[in-house]
């Protein structure tokens, strides 16, 4: 009896010694939705392949599929904006396998990868790519000395993948966006917690004068748009708090002023007033020309590229006086550095 005991004991623990075996040799089991992008995995859980260096995977291509919603693309009127959020990018790299991105870049001490986009407004066609430090470096090792950086051959090289939106996004949605007709010569209240989108139609060619008055708990600015909402001129402080963008406008034709303010986000009223007006030209007699106007004493004479302009309408004298001092003080030091540098 003491004998078969023994013999069993003996089975037991060479059955032990063997699972034990088996479990050392086992290769290390994958964490679930774990990243080929991890900087570098702890050296403590992989025994068979300690390392401090991270090395990054070469990926082959790519794909995108985007979500469709067009809304998404746009912050108010800037956009579209492609990101992980509304476009999923799918990488396949060398050794076998794919991953689909959470986020467009990354980065560490001597490696990096990010996904660039371009967006062709008229066709709509938007093509993402690669790029990493591998790529980077296959594209060095083809210069030669002298050689130029070329951009067009480096997106050649890389890996991409291509959506299609539809033509004009931009377009038909800032025309889709909400707008307020602003008339000459009157002004509105603006809430400065809201982004305002104004339309003005002069009946003339001139020059023009769009303006903020009455700011209370608020820093109002604006920016000026033509009618395919192409940047023209923005401003933020004239010369106090308030706007003041002068611009050239043709008879007919639609601009968009964008109007928005700072404010305190106190619970007080945070608003101020917008206005268009039109300046008069008192010609090119100079200073004859002030006197002929009859304006010598008129409080809003304003001086630009170097000619006098008078408001159509009455405007703060002390706001004018002070932009006007602005304005002679620029001109005198751009007199002295024409000199200096003669």
């Amino acid at each position: 009896m003491k004998k078969l005991l023994s013999v069993l004991l003996t089975l037991a623990l060479a059955l032990s010694l063997a699972v034990c075996a088996a479990a050392a040799k086992a290769p290390p089991l994958e964490e679930p939705g774990a990243s080929r992008f991890q900087s570098f995995v702890s050296a403590a859980s992989i025994p068979t392949a300690q390392s401090l260096t991270f090395t990054l995977p070469i990926v082959t291509g790519i794909t995108a599929v985007w979500d469709g919603d067009t809304n998404a693309l746009f912050d108010r009127w800037y956009g579209p904006y492609f990101n992980s959020e509304n476009v999923t990018i799918t990488v396949s790299f060398e050794e076998g396998g794919s991953e689909l991105l959470t986020h467009w870049w990354d980065g560490g001490y001597d490696w990096f990868w990010e996904i660039l986009y371009e967006y062709e407004e008229a066709t709509g066609k938007v093509t993402f790519y690669y790029w990493d430090s591998n790529l980077r470096q296959a594209y060095v090792d083809t210069l030669k000395w002298g050689d130029y950086w070329n951009w067009q051959d480096v997106y050649a090289m890389l890996p991409q993948a291509v959506i299609t939106v539809p033509a004009n996004l931009r377009e038909e949605h800032l025309k889709s966006l909400s707008k307020t007709a602003l008339k000459l010569d009157e002004t509105q209240k603006v809430p400065a917690q809201e982004y305002t989108i104004y339309t003005f139609t002069p009946e003339k060619d001139g020059l023009y004068y769009f303006y903020s008055r009455n700011y209370r708990n608020c820093d109002p600015y604006a920016s000026l748009r033509d009618a395919n909402f192409n940047y023209i001129a923005s401003n933020d402080d004239r010369i106090d708090w308030n706007f003041g963008i002068i611009a050239e406008l043709q008879a007919g034709k639609t601009y968009y002023l964008i109007v928005g303010g700072y404010y305190d986000y106190g619970e007080t009223i945070d608003r101020f007033d917008v206005g268009v007006e039109m300046l008069s030209y008192s010609g090119t007699f100079g200073w004859l020309g002030v006197l002929l106007h009859g304006s010598w004493f008129r409080s809003y004479l304003i001086i630009r590229d170097n000619y006098f302009w008078f408001f159509e309408s009455e405007n703060s004298w002390s706001v004018n006086f002070l932009y006007n001092i602005q304005q002679l003080l620029y001109y005198w030091r751009d007199f002295l550095d024409s000199l200096r540098y003669r």
